[in-house]
């Protein structure tokens, strides 16, 4: 079983998540990363955890204010990333006063060696983006498609990314079983754009039938027998990825503990992505 920072990592000191910092310190504690991935105006790729919603008035809000300091919560106005071309988001600082990280930056940290770098397809249109920058990557010998995973809850994003890097492991994302399907892009209107619930009915949507995904990935709720019965009546070649979802948090760890070791030795249970890698590093 793999163990992947989230964010690089969510920690009550520094480094802060998403910064070039929290990417390096995990990959030196677990296995490798997992990071969104976001894009800019002029389609630069860099990596912060930007969910965009709507406001009162039924515009684009952008969640970056949550990360950012107030000098870069301030320049970014009303405004979503993908307004902002890539010079300016350079100058934009995280809460640590660390900048935000780009892609050819967090790729490095990926040369050579046999870390695992879970690349989340966050922003909207962001996919081929990233697959031309990954294609450059294997092309030149910097990083072995192995070492990658694709994942995203926009499972028409992952059709793509299957047909254009076929040799890349895929993970469909699915929320907790109990949440109802919300909008993925409420200012658009699109037929794939939803976070759908890991249930059976979404399981057998065609979209996901027809992309075989190597992974089924959901938050540490959906680590049980009915569940992981439920993937392998689907995908029986598949396996789970679980993220813990408030780790440094008054998590108990224990009962969910026994389940990794049960579901991870069985070979169900592939990968965990954790907020606190310093308490689960190797």
């Amino acid at each position: 079983m793999l163990i992947l920072g989230h964010r690089g990592c969510i920690l009550k000191d520094q480094p802060y998540q998403n910064s070039l910092e929290a990417f390096k310190l995990a990959n030196k504690l677990v296995d490798g990363i997992e990071c969104d991935a976001c894009l800019t105006a002029d389609n630069d790729v860099v990596f912060i955890h930007e969910e965009v919603t709507l406001s009162s008035k039924d515009k684009p809000l952008s969640s970056m204010p949550l990360y950012l300091d107030e000098a870069s919560t301030q320049k970014l106005s009303n405004r979503t990333l993908q307004e902002i071309d890539s010079d300016e988001v350079r100058s934009f600082r995280l809460k640590d006063g660390s900048s935000i990280p780009f892609f050819d930056d967090v790729a490095k940290l990926f040369h050579h060696n046999t870390k695992t770098w879970n690349i989340e397809l966050k922003g909207h249109g962001v996919t081929p983006f990233v697959i031309e920058k990954l294609e450059h990557q294997f092309k030149n010998g910097f990083i072995q498609p192995a070492q990658v995973v694709l994942s995203s809850f926009d499972h028409l994003a992952l059709h793509e990314a299957a047909q254009k890097l076929p040799m890349v492991k895929i993970g469909a994302i699915f929320t907790a079983k109990v949440d109802v399907p919300k909008p993925l892009n409420p200012w658009r209107n699109d037929a794939e754009g939803f976070y759908f619930p890991l249930t059976a009915e979404n399981l057998q949507r065609d979209t996901v039938q027809k992309l075989k995904p190597h992974f089924i990935i959901a938050p540490h709720t959906e680590l049980n027998d009915p569940q992981m019965k439920l993937i392998q009546q689907q995908f029986k070649n598949s396996q789970l990825i679980v993220w813990v979802c408030g780790e440094y948090n008054n998590f108990s760890s224990v009962e969910f503990d026994k389940k990794l070791t049960k579901f991870a030795n069985n070979q169900t249970l592939a990968t965990i992505i954790v907020d606190d890698i310093v308490k689960r590093q190797k």
